[in-house]
């Protein structure tokens, strides 16, 4: 008799609790200038009426559709009254939770309080569930997990989340592959489920389309910018090289042909010299011509070595080509011609010069000899 009593009066005190709910869901200013707000209206009198009357799911239809045409704190109240009684107590528990955040902004201090503490009666009872996909399936492009129809955020995989008790279905679909389903019942308080997603099969129907390729964002236009002027080209030193060993080739010819008559002239020379030894008065006709030969070799020698000497000295080391031009500002000095003329100097000769006063070219001079 007892127990039949305590339950007695669980069953009025939450049949209380539920019309001072539904109670405090009225009061709501509507905006009455457009139909869909009268609708709203009419819809959810009709809801609260139902809900009296213990048709639970119509009347949860009812203020669902209100809701939906003009949302709003007392509308929401209702209806999560209406899911409480309905056994969606994760629903309920959101939507209690959410009408005490609309209930502070709106001023409604009773109906943010009574909420609250609704959600916080709910709260312990709740069941929850956990959704776990592997990292092989959630890789797959264009992965949705839905349940219940509701899409499942990637962020909510494997976290536990309160759900009402009973039959979900839960749907996993990736474009390319079939469709996976499965299904999972909670039971009414404080129950715990894991599901996980099954591996996904490829569609051997399906055609596999290539990625579409990125647009290639236009390149940033670039101000022209003025050319640079040419810049001359900086000769090698393989060239001056070349042009070295050509000229230094060239240059031996001449100067070949100018020792060849220095020898010449120093042979001849030597050969007077011991026709007409030294300290003596010479009247010897082939030293005669010996010297004069000699000069003239010498003199061709001169002209030949200064031929080949010239371009050679472009292209000698500069010290060598500072020696070239003091030679050539004192010819008097070549050691080759001072060695002839020393050596003309051991000859005597009777013969006067040919020009008074100026110093005669000829190395070697002597008398003519007779024939008689």
């Amino acid at each position: 008799m007892s127990y039949s009593t305590s339950t007695g009066r669980r069953a009025l005190a939450t049949v209380g609790a539920a019309a001072f709910l539904v109670g405090l869901a009225g009061g709501d200013a509507r905006a009455q200038s457009s139909p869909q707000s009268a609708i709203a209206e009419t819809m959810f009198q009709e809801g609260k009426a139902l809900l009296a009357q213990g048709r639970t799911a119509e009347a949860c239809a009812k203020l669902a559709e209100s809701m939906r045409l003009d949302p709003g704190g007392g509308t929401l109240l209702a209806l999560a009254v209406c899911h409480e009684k309905e056994g969606k107590t994760a629903t309920a528990w959101s939507e209690f939770g959410e009408v005490s955040a609309r209930s502070h902004v709106d001023g409604r201090a009773d109906r943010a309080d009574a909420a609250r503490a609704r959600a916080a009666a709910l709260e312990p009872k709740l069941s929850h569930l956990t959704v776990t996909v592997d990292p092989t399936v959630g890789a797959i492009k264009g992965l949705v997990v839905t349940i219940d129809g509701s899409p499942l955020s990637a962020g909510a995989w494997g976290q536990a989340f309160p759900a009402d008790p009973g039959a979900h279905q839960l749907v996993a679909e990736a474009p390319g592959y079939l469709r996976w389903t499965g299904t999972v019942t909670l039971g009414a308080k404080l129950d715990q489920q894991t599901v996980r997603v099954g591996d996904l099969v490829r569609d051997p129907s399906a055609k596999v389309e290539p990625e579409a390729a990125l647009p290639v964002p236009p390149a940033p236009e670039v101000p022209a910018t003025p050319a640079p002027p040419p810049q001359p080209i900086a000769s090698t030193g393989s060239g001056r090289r070349t042009a070295s060993y050509i000229t230094a080739a060239a240059s031996l010819v001449p100067l070949g042909i100018g020792a060849y008559f220095g020898v010449h002239a120093a042979s001849e020379m030597s050969d007077a010299r011991k026709l007409c030894p030294s300290g003596t008065t010479c009247h010897n006709g082939t030293a005669t011509s010996q010297s004069t030969s000699a000069n003239s070799h010498d003199r061709g020698g001169d002209c030949w070595g200064r031929l080949g000497g010239g371009p050679l000295s472009h292209v000698a080391p500069r010290r060598e080509r500072r020696r070239q031009d003091r030679r050539a500002a004192h010819p008097d000095r070549c050691p080759a011609r001072r060695r002839l003329r020393w050596n003309a100097r051991r000859l005597v000769t009777t013969e006067p010069p040919r020009h008074p006063g100026r110093r005669s070219r000829s190395l070697v001079t002597c008398p003519a000899v007779s024939s008689t």
